[in-house]
């Protein structure tokens, strides 16, 4: 017997990955930790779950190794510009490994319902965003014009990294749709994929990945929403339009891709927790997408009927 849809669980799966397991950042251990959570509930619901694993650009970790170029100017020009170049080629094909754990229980399902599984980092200080391609030019004036002027502004950037401490987002609005995904496949699991992707906040690597592994299908990605106005936007195109909830209808399934948002600003902030998180989005959002899933899933079996 199916339990009735309450907003009480998505906000138990809120509090387990936003205060249990914290801050999710793509490829880190936490990350692993929130798959693992993810398998673990959809094979309770019944699910057979699969893993797949990728790799995406994970330059962070080693950001530090710009602060060498600088310091070696004061001995050897050629010593600063062979490790500037060495550490820009080294960051460039940086990559970090993560995870996209899918789940379904028909045989030939159309849908896939989808959400990301890490949180993004607190935004550093702006400056820092364009060191590499503010050092680069510095240290190119540099080398060829050969003046000191320049080495200041060579350091200041790196020394903010050094030391400015980063703090962590745990992400409740990045989780909002993972933690709505996961009563979802309670409630409703004929002709439906469940996936939980990993490095969303990486120019949504996993998305991309998502799409690719299950070419062929129609992919709903629920992204951030917890916060704000929920739109539907294609794939492919511009055109958005509102949810009018509960009493929207599905949205159209043109696309390999539908994205349904938040129109609110993406912002990773470090009191991102499950008590800003709107209670009633999820609800309406939940409770429509039932309707959706069944409305799917009873056009899947005619169209299987009739072939």
């Amino acid at each position: 017997m199916e339990r009735e849809f309450e907003t009480k669980r998505i906000f138990q799966h809120l509090d387990e990955l936003c205060y249990s397991i914290g801050p999710r950042p793509a490829g880190s251990e936490a990350e692993r930790l929130a798959s693992e959570y993810v398998r673990s509930r959809f094979a309770e619901a019944g699910l057979k779950t699969k893993t797949h694993r990728f790799i995406f650009w994970k330059p962070e970790r080693w950001l530090p190794c710009l602060f060498l170029p600088p310091v070696l100017a004061f001995f050897s020009r050629t010593a600063c510009l062979v490790t500037w170049l060495a550490a820009t080629v080294f960051l460039a094909t940086r990559r970090g490994r993560s995870v996209i754990v899918s789940a379904s229980q028909w045989r030939k399902p159309k849908i896939v319902i989808g959400a990301q599984l890490d949180s993004g980092p607190v935004p550093p200080v702006g400056i820092l965003k364009l060191y590499l391609p503010l050092s680069s030019l510095l240290v190119a004036l540099w080398f060829f014009l050969i003046e000191w002027n320049f080495f200041p502004l060579l350091v200041v950037a790196p020394l903010l990294s050094f030391f400015t401490k980063r703090s962590r987002s745990p992400g409740a609005t990045d989780a909002s749709g993972l933690a709505l995904l996961l009563e979802l496949c309670e409630r409703h699991k004929e002709g439906v994929i469940f996936a939980a992707a990993g490095a969303g906040e990486r120019r949504r690597a996993g998305l991309r990945e998502l799409c690719r592994i299950f070419q062929g299908k129609t992919v709903i990605w629920l992204e951030r929403i917890g916060k704000g106005k929920l739109i539907v936007q294609e794939r492919g195109t511009q055109l958005s339009r509102k949810l009018n909830l509960p009493n929207a209808g599905p949205p159209p399934l043109r696309s390999p891709l539908c994205l349904i948002r938040s129109d609110a600003p993406h912002e990773d902030a470090a009191d991102d927790l499950p008590e800003k998180v709107s209670a009633a989005n999820l609800e309406r959002l939940g409770k429509t997408m039932l309707k959706w899933l069944s409305q799917f899933s009873d056009a899947s079996l005619k169209e299987d009927r009739r072939k």
